[in-house]
């Protein structure tokens, strides 16, 4: 009865009380307002995400495959090297982690990451609306995430810098091999 048009003086009210909450609740509407800015900054590719992107493109250029479960596996790796060189360098007793344990522990990082970036194909609905494009910084920077977790890994067992010298190496022909031999990267434009 009341929007039947039969009793004009209620929709009249209904209208009055809507303008009056509006007028009581605009300071608390401005007060929100850094919410929508807070809100802005998901639309950007955080630090991890561009992380990420510069790896798959890299892995997308010879792995054509499966370069997402390629690339998520790589991180995981290099996040579980620093994982590593953190215990050992911490009071924990890291043998006693065993076998089972480091696999585990591989297991339970892919896991977050596959989570993080591969469910619901979530990373990529992301790059096909942000429309990320790769820069030689972000390349680098990747490079050196990546190649750290070995070296990380290596100064706190002990090891000799040429083990890392080697690495290193070894990083730069792979990387420098795949811009070589492999296509153009997968691109989200």
């Amino acid at each position: 009865m009341l929007w039947t048009g039969k009793n004009k003086s209620k929709q009249k009210d209904f209208a009055k009380c809507l303008a009056e909450s509006k007028r009581q609740f605009a300071p608390v509407l401005f007060i929100a307002q850094p919410l929508a800015i807070i809100l802005m900054a998901h639309r950007k590719l955080n630090i991890y995400e561009k992380l990420f992107f510069y790896v798959y493109t890299s892995t997308s250029r010879t792995n054509k495959s499966i370069p997402d479960w390629s690339t998520t596996i790589f991180i995981s790796v290099a996040t579980t090297l620093y994982m590593f060189a953190i215990g050992i360098l911490s009071p924990l007793d890291m043998k006693s982690l065993g076998r089972k344990g480091f696999m585990f522990s591989m297991l339970f990082v892919i896991a977050i990451h596959w989570f993080y970036f591969l469910r619901n194909g979530r990373i990529f609905e992301k790059f096909k609306k942000l429309k990320p494009k790769a820069s030689l910084t972000g390349k680098i920077l990747s490079g050196l995430y990546t190649f750290g977790g070995f070296a990380a890994l290596f100064y706190t067992l002990g090891m000799d810098w040429t083990y890392t010298l080697i690495i290193a190496i070894v990083f730069g022909a792979v990387e420098f091999s795949t811009y070589i031999f492999g296509t153009e990267p997968i691109k989200f434009q």
